[in-house]
């Protein structure tokens, strides 16, 4: 019997299998569709999860560490793009966009002073832009790197699990790695003791609408067994 992990039916749910195929295991995975929310997932986690995430997995690639001049030029196009201020930054509006969406921290009330952390980061790509562009203090957390990184912009990615890390925070975020994480509900309530009162989350996953419908277990976003 299948049971979702977000609504806990057990009636109508559809199977299917799915294999690994971003490395070439082939290995199979039973996924199922619920027949009450229609949340897709995972039956079975696998014990061994780190083996879908070898060192050359693209996120978890350590960064090559960029020079003073282009982190000087990117600091003016966020601060043009947060603020409206800069004559240097405004001129580059016209020909490049930041690598992240600004309205989420605008929404969010997020300064650069703002304590931010990043959930699932891999070696941490976006924190690292974010410190070039005039962020001041950005950590991530991944239980999936080889050992913990430290940046010399200041950036620290930690190997650990979002249960084993103690600090609060103004901004969290999950880009695409929540359907990586077991136990979902335990998940946002670690999110919550992590949160500073009033403060905001932002989570982003892949949603299965048009292309599941077409593409079934084709589907290049259901990533079997890394999309739990």
């Amino acid at each position: 019997m299948t049971i979702c992990e977000i609504c806990n039916n057990t009636v109508d749910n559809k199977s299917y299998v799915a294999r690994e195929m971003m490395y070439g295991y082939r290995d199979k995975f039973e996924y199922f569709e619920c027949g009450k929310c229609g949340c897709l997932q995972i039956n079975d986690v696998p014990e061994n999860l780190s083996k879908y995430y070898p060192t050359d997995y693209y996120s978890i690639m350590k960064i090559e560490e960029k020079g003073l001049l282009k982190s000087f030029l990117k600091r003016q196009l966020a601060n043009y793009s947060f603020y409206n201020k800069g004559i240097i930054g405004k001129m580059l509006t016209m020909k490049y966009d930041l690598a992240f969406d600004p309205e989420w921290f605008r929404r969010s009330k997020v300064s650069f002073d703002s304590k931010i952390l990043d959930v699932g980061c891999g070696a941490g790509h976006l924190l690292y832009y974010l410190q070039l562009v005039g962020f001041s203090n950005c950590t991530g957390i991944d239980p999936f790197i080889s050992e913990d990184i430290f940046y010399n912009n200041g950036v620290t990615i930690l190997k650990k699990e979002i249960r084993d890390h103690d600090d609060q925070f103004d901004f969290i975020m999950l880009h695409h790695s929540f359907e990586h994480m077991k136990e979902p509900l335990s998940v946002l309530k670690e999110l919550f003791r992590l949160l500073k009162p009033d403060r905001y989350i932002v989570i982003r996953i892949p949603i299965a609408s048009f292309a599941w419908s077409k593409y079934g277990v084709n589907w290049i976003q259901l990533d079997a067994p890394r999309h739990l």
